[in-house]
Parts: C-alpha cells; sequence; structure tokens
C-alpha cells in the first residue's frame, strides 16, 4: 500500500472518496471521547452564549467591576 498511498490519500480527500481512499488520522484519534451531532453543538453554543448574557445583564456588586 505504500506505493499507492499519496493516490489513495487523493481519492479520499480530494475526490471525496473515502470508500476507496484512505484518510490519514494522527494520534489525536486514541483520545477522542465523543463524537456530538451539530445540533447538540449549536444548543451547547446557544446554553454557554445565553449564560454569559445573562451573567452581563447582572448588576455589579458594590465596589466590583463586571467583568
Amino acid at each position: 500500500m505504500a506505493a499507492n498511498a499519496p493516490v489513495m490519500t487523493k481519492a479520499a480527500l480530494v475526490e471525496g472518496r473515502a470508500d476507496v481512499g484512505v484518510l490519514p488520522t494522527g494520534q489525536v484519534v486514541g483520545v477522542i471521547e465523543s463524537l456530538p451531532s451539530v445540533a447538540e453543538i449549536i444548543d451547547g453554543v446557544m446554553q454557554q452564549a445565553d449564560a454569559v448574557l445573562r451573567r452581563w445583564a447582572l448588576p455589579a456588586p458594590a465596589g466590583e467591576t463586571p467583568s
């Protein structure tokens, strides 16, 4: 496979044919613990943004500057 690895990588990455190509990965693949859906990611971002906006809307305690 080493001789045709560039061709197989091109098939997967450039032509979008992962079924016949090779998708290069690195060591990071071993530390991936979850694969959330796009909806889950967007929901998480929206929840975090809402929390920040709510925190900014609160008046700062006496003697403190808002962050």
